[in-house]
């Protein structure tokens, strides 16, 4: 190859490299929010941080006050990305959250920014449950004549209902893709319960499916970790009706 022919190719290759880095380029985000219903203050918010989110992990990440509304990205690659907001009480509990999806970042100076203010709504806690026999009785489901057990979890004082579904008697023994929610550990993983006080019934179901056994407890749940309630079932008198 020539000196001139060198030169060419060199030129026609920092030519190349230049439009790939312009073509990856880079832009900014601006990400604003608002707490649904509430306000920062009143909803205990004390600090926000916004994630921004490809195929589930976390690339970026920016913090500020609840009260600021909005943060801003800027020098992040250009590209598809998904939004979580997180609200951090003064103990630096995550106990609010809102999520936006695809949003695009193009390049340039104006920042990409979703069509509204990302909702900030509490998070929903768990309550992991277990059930037994009273303690004169055997703990052998067989024994008892209860072949399943019907779990309902109710906002306490209405009809609000969280969860309804039924499961064998022994869960353990059975198929985990039949089970109407997880089973970890011995304990049944109901997910997705708002914070406050929920009642938890149960009705222990004969082979025949009439009500023979029922339990009912009342937990308070909170909108960060679990709570574990293990609930005593009792016989039936009137039918359970």
């Amino acid at each position: 190859m020539t000196r001139t022919a060198a030169l060419v190719s060199f030129v026609f290759l920092g030519v190349a490299i230049g439009c790939a880095e312009e073509e990856a380029g880079s832009g900014s985000a601006l990400v604003k929010w608002i707490v649904k219903g509430s306000t920062c203050d009143k909803a205990g918010i004390a600090d926000v941080r916004v994630d921004l989110l490809q195929e589930g992990a976390q690339l970026y990440s920016e913090g500020g006050k609840c009260a600021a509304g909005q943060v801003t990205f800027d020098g992040i690659p250009t590209g598809v990305y998904d939004v979580r907001v997180l609200g951090f009480d003064e103990l630096n509990n995550p106990t609010y959250e809102g999520m936006y999806a695809g949003l695009s970042v193009k390049e340039g100076t104006v920042p990409s920014t979703p069509p509204s203010a990302i909702s900030l709504n509490p998070r929903k806690g768990s309550l992991l449950l277990s059930w037994k026999f009273p303690n004169d009785k055997s703990n052998l489901c067989s024994f008892n004549n209860v072949s399943e057990v019907e779990v309902n979890v109710a906002q306490t004082g209405t009809v609000v209902q969280h969860f309804s579904g039924i499961f064998p008697c022994e869960p353990a023994y059975a198929d985990p893709e039949e089970l109407p929610a997880p089973l970890e550990n011995g304990w049944i993983v109901l997910s997705d319960i708002p914070p406050g006080e929920a009642d938890v019934v149960l009705f222990g179901l004969s082979p025949e499916g009439e009500r023979i056994f029922s339990g009912t407890e009342s937990v308070m749940v909170a909108n960060v970790g679990y709570v574990q309630v293990t609930v005593e079932l009792e016989p039936c008198s009137g039918g359970c009706i």
